[in-house]
């Protein structure tokens, strides 16, 4: 009985009218059931309380007083014109700021802020951004439904209707919409939660488990055309483009507060849930993160915000909750959590790991003091967005775009100021209009690319086919950097002027800036300027950050430039940027006849290791033709290949390698064996071959065979394994 009258509430009124209400329905000889239903009123009980205690923060420095002021008699704010958006926003803000002061400082909501919040749910603004009436405002909202349910409903009998219809609405939504998948589902659920938990409605929270999280928290199928997280650990949101900093973040933290809210509850997520989502963490999350920053790669067109260079503190609170509900691996999720929250990488929380994401076509290599990565499109994924007039110069982000950071400030700010056309790691045409042409982000054109990681050492290719602009390109990731080879360049429209550029690096600039030429003369120069440098080989080192360039078509040119650009010119937000840019990239001209180039990024390393590394590199370049890009490690032994159709490589003292179509290839020694690692980048083959030949005589013994087939369904894509014992 005790139990069943509990209730925390901000008027003794409202305690005498729940028992009262109690003591009636005992009375009316409805008691079938009373164990039952006393074990829901109790985790209501429970829950309403948990909720007041996630909103129920001190608000500091509230202006109370000027607030209660200008609410006039309708529940207006007397200095509000109420002309959209904006001014719709900031008429909740007030009166959450009031529900959040009134939680802490006052017995009861003053009248005059709860005639505040009957005004605007009875005028009940409709933004044209769906976004905002079923997401942004109810989460607005959910913290005054936690902290005034109980004096509304007492009180104020038809406010709090209107309160409770409001979220309920937002439920309906998320079961009719297309929208109502992912990151929007999950959001969507737990606003809509609120609204139950605080009416008691035991059906809807039913609803809202079964139709609402459940479907959220899940792995989508390959073929499934919704917006969540996939087998490999991507997070595609509108369509097949990478969002895991964003979307795959709303979900995270939509997910893990209603599995805390929710725990020990009837209506308690499945410890599959929290393994999910702790998946993502370590297997996602600390495969894209540096200190706080989140890799551009993966955020889609947040990119173009002022908070872009520490999008990796939204996944603090994940993690803290995850902690709080007993993972698998606490210590990983505890080293990266002091890795976002300290923005550093230390010899106490560091991580390494290579690890390819066939889904999303994206590669990442992190290795002790340095982050590197890559990303890739075909006709099975998109490049960036632009929506909701956010990320308009993203023409070509997605086409091979590769970041490579050692302080974890390379790119701070430079989204504002950026030449989209010459973003790290792009071979593009360098027009003027990067404005994406599709709004949702426009697919690739080619079949082939692919990514491949094993060991700690990874492989990505892909055909470059995008405007007039054709090509091939590979990365091969090692413990000491990342080779970039690329041949086959060709402009088919012949009335063309655009040049065509390849940029190695576009990052924030600080001097002096180190180069020199193949006989190992070194320049250095300071201030702002241009420089181009024809021979090769040639190298350049500057912020920690060594390049290699070996061979290619065109003139190198290097730069350090200052630059003024504005967030409004990229996206919604505004404030100018002002900011030293490095620039270093390869002029293949007009129309490049079969161009390429073959170059090295060398992270973490002075200027004379730069200089040592040209003159003894750490890799051999065994092909850069338009069958085949191949290297081999020389510390290690390693091949790697990108087969572009069937072809052979010969290296070493009569050694062959053939494949039989479309492959990548990792050759490994480990102990007494030779392990193959063999990927089809095209996403469409069953089977495939490989042939070893480890001698001039193509009949010795001293050969190998593999005869594989390639993974398919769920993991098409994924790479495949094998070894053979080498003979003596």
């Amino acid at each position: 009985m005790k139990t069943c009258m509990r209730r925390i509430g901000f008027s003794w009124n409202s305690r005498i009218r729940r028992i009262t209400f109690s003591l009636l329905f005992l009375f009316s000889g409805a008691c079938a059931g009373a164990e039952e239903k006393g074990q829901v009123m109790s985790e209501f009980d429970r829950l309403q309380e948990r909720l007041r205690n996630t909103y129920q923060e001190e608000v500091a420095d509230v202006p109370v007083e000027r607030y209660l002021r200008k609410i006039e008699d309708t529940g207006e704010f007397s200095d509000l014109d109420y002309n959209g958006l904006e001014d719709f926003r900031e008429h909740l803000r007030r009166v959450v700021v009031l529900a959040r002061w009134s939680a802490n400082e006052a017995e009861e909501p003053p009248s005059s802020a709860v005639t505040a919040l009957h005004w605007w749910l009875t005028e009940d603004y409709l933004d044209p951004n769906w976004w905002w009436t079923y997401i942004g405002f109810p989460e607005q909202i959910s913290p005054v439904t936690a902290l005034w349910g109980d004096f509304l409903e007492a009180e104020h009998p038809a406010v709090f209707r209107k309160l409770i219809a409001y979220h309920d609405r937002v439920y309906s939504y998320s079961q009719t919409t297309p929208r109502g998948d992912g990151a929007n589902l999950a959001d969507m659920s737990y606003y809509a939660m609120v609204g139950a938990i605080m009416a008691r409605n035991a059906r809807r929270m039913e609803q809202l488990k079964e139709r609402g999280f459940e479907r959220a928290i899940r792995l989508v199928g390959r073929e499934e055309p919704l917006d969540g997280w996939r087998l490999d650990g991507t997070m595609l949101a509108h369509g097949p483009q990478l969002h895991n900093g964003t979307y795959g973040r709303e979900l995270a933290n939509s997910a893990t507060r209603a599995l805390v809210l929710l725990h020990g509850t009837r209506w308690e997520l499945e410890r599959s849930a929290l393994e999910l989502i702790e998946g993502q963490m370590l297997d996602a999350v600390r495969h894209m993160t540096y200190g706080n920053w989140f890799d551009y790669n993966a955020v889609g067109r947040a990119l173009s915000r002022p908070t872009s260079a520490s999008l990796g503190i939204g996944f603090i609170g994940v993690i803290q909750r995850l902690l709080q509900m007993n993972p698998d691996d606490p210590e990983e999720l505890s080293r990266l959590l002091a890795r976002i929250e300290g923005d550093a990488v230390t010899p106490e929380n560091y991580f390494a790991g290579t690890r390819a994401f066939p889904v999303g076509e994206f590669l990442s290599h992190v290795r002790r003091s340095y982050y590197t990565s890559v990303r890739l499109v075909s006709e099975r994924t998109r490049r960036n967005e632009v929506l909701n007039n956010e990320g308009r110069r993203n023409r070509y982000f997605g086409d091979g775009i590769q970041f490579t950071l050692v302080h974890g400030d390379e790119y701070d700010n430079l989204p504002a100021v950026w030449d989209y056309a010459r973003l790290p790691g792009l071979t593009a045409r360098q027009v003027e209009d990067l404005q994406p042409p599709v709004t949702s982000g426009e697919p690739g054109r080619a079949d082939y690319a692919g990514v491949l990681a094993e060991g700690g050492l990874g492989i990505a290719a892909m055909r470059l086919d995008v405007d007039s602009l054709t090509g091939w390109k590979s990365w091969f990731f090692i413990e000491e950097g990342v080779v970039a080879l690329a041949s086959d360049f060709r402009n088919s429209d012949p009335e063309d002027r655009a040049g065509v550029w390849t940029t190695l690096n576009q990052t924030r600039a600080s001097e002096p800036v180190h180069g020199g030429r193949g006989n190992g003369a070194s320049i250095q120069w300071t201030g702002e300027g241009a420089k181009r440098v024809a021979e090769k080989p040639a190298w350049f080192w500057h912020r920690d950050i060594g390049y290699l360039v070996m061979a290619g078509d065109g003139d190198l040119e290097v730069s350090v430039v200052n630059r003024t650009g504005d967030w409004s010119d990229v996206g919604t937000f505004s404030g100018e940027v002002q900011a030293d840019v490095f620039t270093l990239g390869i002029d293949h001209g007009t129309h490049p006849a079969g161009g390429g180039y073959a170059y090295m990024v060398l992270p973490a390393v002075s200027a004379e290791d730069t200089l040592a590394a040209l003159a003894d590199p750490v890799v051999e370049v065994l092909s850069r033709s338009e069958a085949v890009h191949a290297v081999r490690h020389r510390r290690s032994g390693a091949i790697f290949a990108a087969f572009f159709g069937a072809a052979e490589l010969r290296f070493g003292e009569g050694r062959v390698l053939r494949a039989d179509g479309p492959s990548l290839v990792l050759l490994r020694e480990v102990g007494d064996e030779t392990v193959a690692t063999v990927v089809d980048p095209t996403y469409t083959r069953t089977t495939g071959s490989l042939r070893l030949i480890r001698s001039a005589d193509e009949t010795s013994e001293d050969s190998a065979d593999w005869i594989f087939d390639f993974p398919d369904g769920e993991f098409t894509g994924f790479s495949v394994s094998h070894r053979f014992r080498t003979r003596n």
